[in-house]
């Protein structure tokens, strides 16, 4: 190879590479203006991509980089990561879904309504809800959802174990088991909802709430990091669409 063409390859690599690195870590999030946000969580900053018509409770990031999200009444939508426009798929007959997560290919949803501890798979195409897991989680509120590997989720929930309002506390749940794990509240603010959660693809929890502020999640102790502000928005869901290591179906 000539030199100067080396030089040229060379010189193209560096600037690719440098706008991959520019890109930071973005995800998708919605907020209580129903407008959908990437937000860099490197940096705690926000970039607006466009309003919706529904208030989105629940967004998830299939596989194939289509958008998803849920409204208070359980309806399931399609959403458009270039503008935010939502295309109404159907309702799933849930109620208020906040917890909207892919495991592999099947989208999970989580009704927020507590008692009961279903957990369901969605239809994409028709938004038909079939329960596929009933753990031994029954205290409600559950805010947030993050797949935290094959057959093991996360949740934020509004009641801690012994049923003390808080809107933060962090539960794992064995979706083979149903078992439920208490890990602990979240230092986050005294009943500050933390509607927004997620591992990025560097298997870092990170989470949003309802001041703007974003957070670093240990997944293991429920401790915090703060990294900062992104604007005071009221965030309700986040997605980065990231999966376990291990293999998902």
């Amino acid at each position: 190879m000539k030199p100067r063409l080396w030089v040229i390859l060379l010189a193209g690599m560096c600037i690719r590479t440098a706008g991959l690195q520019a890109q930071g870590n973005l995800v998708y999030a919605v907020d209580t203006q129903k407008s959908l946000y990437q937000v860099d969580l490197t940096t705690a900053t926000t970039t607006f991509i466009g309003t919706n018509a529904n208030l989105l409770e629940g967004l998830a990031l299939s596989p194939t980089g289509q958008l998803f999200g849920t409204d208070v009444s359980g309806y399931l939508y399609r959403v458009n990561r270039t503008n935010g426009a939502t295309t109404l798929i159907g309702n799933a007959q849930l109620g208020d879904i906040e917890a909207l997560r892919f495991m592999g290919k099947t989208l999970l949803a989580f009704p927020n309504i507590g008692g009961t501890g279903k957990i369901y798979s969605l239809d994409t195409s028709t938004a038909k809800a079939t329960a596929v897991m009933t753990t031994k989680f029954v205290l409600g509120g559950i805010h947030a959802m993050a797949i935290a590997a094959d057959k093991s989720i996360l949740i934020s929930a509004s009641l801690d174990r012994s049923g003390q309002l808080t809107y933060h506390s962090l539960y794992s749940i064995d979706l083979t088991s149903g078992n439920v794990t208490f890990i602990g509240n979240m230092d986050i603010g005294t009943n500050v909802s933390l509607g927004a959660m997620d591992f990025d693809r560097s298997r870092q929890l990170f989470g949003l709430d309802q001041n703007g502020n974003e957070w670093i999640i240990n997944p293991t102790t429920a401790a915090v990091t703060l990294i900062g502000n992104t604007g005071g928005n009221f965030w309700l869901d986040m997605s980065t669409g990231a999966q376990p290591l291990s293999p998902v179906n």
